[in-house]
């Protein structure tokens, strides 16, 4: 199984991706998406979509 976790946040939003079972699971990846501090709410919101759709197609994870 691997698993997409994420911290949400408008300005920065943390992602983790771990895979394993129960009680074995190890890290894959992480990482940040930082958005533009002036940027307006729906701009923010765009990018951390796509950015976490980017990570998805990457990582292919079966759980989140």
């Amino acid at each position: 199984m691997r698993v997409l976790g994420v911290d949400p946040g408008s300005s920065v939003t943390g992602y983790g991706i771990v895979e394993g079972s129960q009680g074995a699971f190890h890290h894959v990846a992480s990482g940040t998406i930082r958005t533009v501090a002036l940027a307006r709410g729906p701009l923010r919101l765009q990018k951390i979509h796509d950015d976490l759709l980017a990570v998805v197609d990457r990582y292919e994870p079966t759980a989140m």
